[in-house]
């Protein structure tokens, strides 16, 4: 059995990072409730339950002899099209469906748990899908899928805030956070305050 970190995810900025909770894959091992913080904005950032078992059943769907590169086209669009926001999530689901629907199923739990995992997911797909296109490797495919995606968490990450946004989480707004802006621009509001009261 491979082992790998669980991915957490971000609430603010939609980073998908190591938790830091190494599990081996098929393992009987659930997740609830867990947390943690972003490294980019420091916000909260929770381990999705169930997150274990969407990687190992995407896993296992791109391990089929029906998976293709016809299918593995079709989620790349689907992918492309859910990051440029040119479609409705429902519609992507329903063209995907078209090609493989055990692909189609699974891109609609990663689309649950945001954009990141979704292109983490593919990502995995085309490591596996290439793997198997090569005889003779000394690695498993479980062992190409985890460093599929655990080189994900190294990759830039789009900002859910900047344009791609999680399911059910309100938008970042500079302005709510004002501990966040820089230290020249306090300072600069801070003077002008001071000019206002004398």
């Amino acid at each position: 059995m491979t082992a790998f970190d669980i991915p957490a995810i971000c609430q603010n900025c939609g980073l998908v990072f190591p938790s830091g909770i190494g599990v081996k894959l098929y393992s009987q091992v659930q997740t609830h409730g867990g947390g943690s913080r972003c490294p980019r904005c420091k916000e909260g950032a929770s381990i999705p339950d169930q997150i274990i078992r969407v990687i190992e059943n995407g896993i296992q769907v791109f391990k089929a002899d029906d998976f293709t590169i016809d299918v593995l086209r079709a989620l790349n669009i689907a992918v492309e099209d859910l990051r440029s926001g040119k479609k409705p999530t429902p519609a992507i689901i329903g063209q995907l469906h078209k090609s493989s629907p055990s692909i189609a199923n699974e891109f609609r739990q990663w689309a649950n748990l945001g954009v990141n995992i979704v292109i983490a997911m593919a990502a995995v797909a085309t490591a596996v899908f290439t793997w198997m296109q090569t005889p003779g490797q000394n690695r498993t495919v479980d062992e190409v899928a985890i460093d599929a995606l655990e080189s994900m968490y190294q990759e830039p990450q789009p900002i859910i805030s900047q344009g791609l946004r999680l399911p059910g989480v309100a938008p970042y707004e500079h302005n709510n956070y004002p501990h966040k802006s820089n230290r020249k621009t306090r300072r600069a509001e801070g003077a002008k305050k001071r000019r206002k009261i004398r």
